[in-house]
């Protein structure tokens, strides 16, 4: 007794729905070649604006010579056009933290200082009566809402250190000029 697949010959076949194998390929092809000219459009344009800032920044930094600014505010200034030429964003942020640590912290002088606490003031504006996503699981808007507060007592205590840190620079400037 053997079973008969003859039949099976006589059922049409199903049509194939998708493209034949070459099409498909090459539209797959067209696809990642689209994406990766709209990806280099972006890197380009931002680029060029890279590029006009950084112009922006050479002409900011000579005009800041010919009126007298102070060295450290012309360095950062050169450091952000470096940034913005190379596209590396870590001098940038490294030079700032030394300024502020050397400079501002270390040798007293008021004017790192004073934007760091610029910088804190903002910071805490942003963080007072800010409250964690609503959409959060309970035990994760608990954390939030605690890290939140905690961000907040951090930055209350920085702009206090700062202030007595900028009024004891101050004295000591007055003492020396006098």
């Amino acid at each position: 007794m053997g079973l008969d697949f003859t039949a099976l010959n006589n059922i049409p076949a199903k049509k194939d729905c998708t493209a034949p194998s070459g099409q498909a390929v090459h539209s797959h092809r067209l696809d990642r070649e689209k994406e990766e000219r709209a990806r280099l459009r972006e890197m380009y344009s931002t680029y060029q604006e890279n590029i006009r800032r950084s112009g922006g920044c050479r002409s900011d930094i000579l005009k800041g010579m010919k009126r007298g600014e102070a060295p450290l505010a012309l360095l950062l200034k050169a450091l952000e056009c470096i940034s913005l030429m190379t596209g590396d964003t870590v001098i940038l942020e490294q030079g700032k933290a030394d300024i502020t640590a050397i400079y501002g912290w270390g040798l007293g002088e008021v004017a790192p200082l004073q934007t760091q606490l610029e910088e804190a003031r903002t910071r805490l504006a942003r963080l007072t009566g800010r409250e964690p996503r609503e959409d959060l699981p309970p035990a994760e808007y608990r954390n939030a809402e605690q890290r939140i507060q905690a961000a907040i007592r951090e930055h209350e205590t920085l702009i206090e250190s700062l202030e007595r840190a900028i009024a004891r620079a101050e004295h000591e400037e007055r003492a020396r000029h006098e």
